[in-house]
């Protein structure tokens, strides 16, 4: 089946405080693929998981591991990372607690997906343009390059106060998506909105190949509705494929996640939910009694064989592959929860076209030579 049924269940415990039990998925890893260019593939594992956004400039990440949360949501802010008009001129103690906590992810498993905020223009007073994109591109690179252990970062409406229209999402992504991956390939480019209108926006402006992810900025009520409304605009796009990421802001109330995560669970549309509260300790507590990762974190990756379309013959690099009507299967792809598998493919020399007939004669169609040192596929199923 290719798409598995999300389950839902509600268990109360009887206990002064009530518990919460959400079954985010079952225990075998999903793989979806999509690729952002002919060349290249991204398998990531599409079982919901649920983790924590802060909205401190000091997030203390230590309680995340015994509550079974591996993601975590912080913000970078650019304007105090380079707080003069100098481009370059980084403040060393703001870099120096940003190098403290991405080393302490590495160490305890915490996966960060780090929200970019500021604009440089905002503290220099010689700027001109709303945003300069070249110093934006080249901050990105550096910090990019300085943390390849950080794989998302989140380029959107809410980077700068008063960042609200499409095109100017649109041209950040441009001018952002490559300086990332030149400096870190397998990084990925989250588009966050807050409205499907400004998603729409951002495809009308041509910006589809420079985001990875959309990230929904909503709330546990409207969560059902705006993740339907972004998805049928990825899915105008063609971008169905691509994960759908969300960050609840507020709405904890038990009735109203109930209803959210009941509308979904039957439909393929989130990847990963990110809690935020004004309180951290309310994310804790929240998050512990769900025990809504259980399913993931009982096994969080595995080995398939993936389908990918191509229009012309390709070969995995570095995979072993063989040809599918329409496409190729790698074989033995590493699907895990938290980081996305990239692929690159390189195209295959096409078997040479059927030799001509003689006059009068059958025509003799060309196979392709089979090497007698082949041996079935025991993943052939």
């Amino acid at each position: 089946m290719r798409v598995l049924l999300l389950l839902l269940s509600v268990v109360i415990f009887a206990s002064p405080a009530s518990a919460v039990t959400l079954k985010l998925g079952g225990p075998t890893p999903k793989a979806t693929v999509y690729k952002p260019c002919e060349t290249q593939v991204i398998v990531y594992d599409a079982r919901p998981e649920m983790g924590i956004s802060f909205s401190s400039e000091t997030p203390n990440i230590a309680p995340l591991a015994s509550i079974g949360v591996r993601v975590a949501r912080v913000s970078l802010d650019i304007n105090a990372l380079e707080p003069t008009s100098r481009p370059g001129l980084y403040d060393s103690a703001y870099l120096a607690k940003s190098d403290q906590l991405v080393e302490d992810c590495r160490q305890q498993g915490v996966c960060l997906y780090v929200a970019l905020k500021g604009n440089p223009a905002l503290g220099d007073s010689n700027s001109q343009v709303t945003a300069p994109q070249d110093r934006l591109a080249r901050l990105v690179a550096d910090i990019a390059a300085r943390y390849p252990s950080v794989l998302y970062w989140e380029i959107g409406e809410g980077m700068y106060e008063g960042l609200g229209d499409g095109k100017t999402v649109s041209s950040l992504l441009k001018a952002l998506y490559p300086a990332v991956k030149a400096a870190n390939p397998v990084a990925q480019i989250s588009c966050a909105v807050r409205s499907d209108k400004l998603l729409q926006a951002v495809y009308e402006d041509g910006a589809q190949k420079s985001f990875d992810l959309v990230c929904a900025i909503t709330d546990a009520k409207g969560f059902s509705d705006d993740a339907i409304a972004l998805r049928k605009v990825m899915a105008a796009g063609e971008d169905m494929s691509k994960p759908l990421w969300c960050v609840f802001e507020s709405g904890f109330e038990q009735s109203l996640l109930e209803a959210a995560f009941a509308a979904n669970n039957n439909a393929f549309l989130y990847a990963k939910v990110l809690v935020q509260k004004a309180k951290p300790d309310e994310s804790w507590a929240w998050l512990a009694d769900t025990r809504a990762n259980a399913g993931i974190l009982s096994k969080p990756s595995g080995l398939a064989n993936v389908l990918v379309e191509t229009k012309k013959p390709m070969v995995a690099v570095g995979y072993d592959s063989k040809a599918v009507d329409g496409g190729i299967e790698i074989q033995r792809v590493m699907i895990d929860s938290l980081v996305p598998t990239v692929i690159q493919l390189r195209f295959a020399a096409e078997p040479p076209p059927a030799a001509p007939a003689k006059p009068g004669a059958k025509p003799v169609e060309s196979k392709p030579e089979i090497d007698p040192r082949h041996v079935p596929d025991p993943w052939d199923i």
